[in-house]
């Protein structure tokens, strides 16, 4: 069943759904979701919110109906009635979202802001205590969609965005990131094109606290990134990536395990199990956050997580030598120094990249990065502790002048 209408839909205020894929809030008579079964029998559904508009005191569904044990789709009555077509979006933006009070509403508004229009917007609330959750709903726009549960990482917190979510695509965008207006639009129409594509995804923009972009870019080289290219390293953002749902039914979901790295072990798993490609659109079409708390600061999760992922590459993927395993550790490594050293923490910049050099001697030579971090690391630790800061400013300062250079010769579409 379909409803559509010329009428203007009412803007109402987000819905909450429970974590197990169902609407908990839906008695309508003719729904047969597990909810409106508990309601039926006289049972009160956990977490149901009374709609106080349109129609006051009138418990119904915001959204549609799922029930996975008939895998069956139950039309959203509320919506009809309201003159909203129901049809499923062919994007889902899943949004993971912890204690990020000060970012989640300009990360959410930039999702909804979006030129392509057909998209829901599913915030998954991943046990935060900070006032996260009561912003989102403040958010008046029929296709936002609140998830809470207790905290199970972002890995967690983005399959259970999925398993609700109803789009052909699924987009992902951390509760600290922003989306530009036109990236939907680019990353969808080249998939829609090509039915091959399973991930597109964008160069990105560093923005500081404050939402300024910062004059930094996040570049990637490879349009393509082969299997192998993705072991050597991550080139996939994962707030700048849209995967094809499909990907997920044949790979697997994220796995819990990892509490970070998990994007890179995903990005992985979709070009080892599948026949899908990554692309790559070499217009700037994410804002990537520098946060001094970032879960990806944590050197030694990020680190530790990082062996968990290859521990099992080499379980699962030939191709994942140890050779490579040790090129890919030396980048693990130089990111992380290069991280320190942006944080001013000279000593473990030092050690980090001392590690890296254990692992893969020769990445100071073939990646010029590798080379640049070394040499500041070297340089700082010879200046006293008050100015070993400044070799990484001034040429911070130089790759700013280079990308505005630089980005002449692409698009950034704000």
């Amino acid at each position: 069943m379909r409803f559509h209408s010329g009428r203007a839909p009412a803007v109402l205020r987000p819905i909450q759904i429970g974590t197990d894929g169902v609407c908990p809030r839906c008695d309508w008579n003719g729904c047969r979701c597990r909810i409106s079964e508990q309601a039926r029998r006289g049972e009160d559904p956990a977490n149901v919110r009374t709609i106080q508009e349109p129609f006051r005191g009138v418990r119904q569904c915001q959204a549609t109906c799922l029930d996975r044990d008939r895998e069956a789709q139950w039309e959203c009555v509320l919506n009809a009635r309201l003159g909203q077509s129901i049809v499923a979006p062919l994007l889902s933006v899943v949004i993971p979202a912890y204690n990020v009070e000060e970012f989640i509403l300009p990360a959410v508004t930039s999702a909804l802001s979006q030129s392509f229009r057909d998209l829901e917007v599913i915030v998954v609330d991943d046990g935060s205590t900070d006032k996260t959750p009561d912003l989102v709903m403040s958010l008046r726009d029929i296709r936002l969609k609140l998830v809470r549960q207790e905290n199970l990482g972002l890995a967690g917190a983005r399959n259970t965005g999925m398993r609700v979510s109803r789009g052909k695509y699924v987009g992902f965008l951390d509760g600290d990131d922003l989306w530009l207006p036109k990236k939907a639009d680019i990353q969808i129409g080249i998939m829609e094109e090509d039915a091959n594509i399973g991930i597109t995804y964008s160069n990105s923009a560093y923005i500081d606290e404050t939402g300024r972009f910062t004059g930094q870019l996040l570049i990637s080289r490879l349009r393509e990134p082969s299997l192998k290219d993705l072991l050597k390293r991550s080139h996939i953002l994962p707030s700048s990536a849209i995967v094809r749902k499909e990907c997920f039914s044949q790979a697997g979901m994220f796995d819990e395990r990892l509490r970070a790295c998990e994007d890179y072990e995903m990005w992985v798993r979709i070009l080892h199990r599948t026949s899908f490609r990554a692309r790559l659109v070499s217009d700037v079409l994410t804002g990537y956050r520098v946060r001094t708390n970032s879960l990806t600061m944590d050197f030694d999760s990020f680190t530790s997580n990082a062996h968990k992922a290859m521990t099992m590459f080499s379980e699962h993927i030939p191709e994942f030598t140890e050779k490579l395993r040790n090129r890919a550790l030396g980048e693990v490594y130089r990111i992380a120094s290069r991280k320190a050293l942006s944080e001013g923490k000279m000593p473990v910049a030092r050690r980090l990249m001392r590690k890296s050099i254990q692992y893969c001697p020769s990445i100071v030579v073939r990646d010029l990065r590798a080379l640049g971090t070394f040499s500041l690391v070297g340089v700082g630790c010879l200046l006293p502790e008050r100015w070993q800061r400044i070799p990484y400013w001034i040429v911070r300062g130089l790759m700013r002048i280079f990308y505005r250079c630089y980005a002449g010769r692409i698009s950034i579409l704000r």
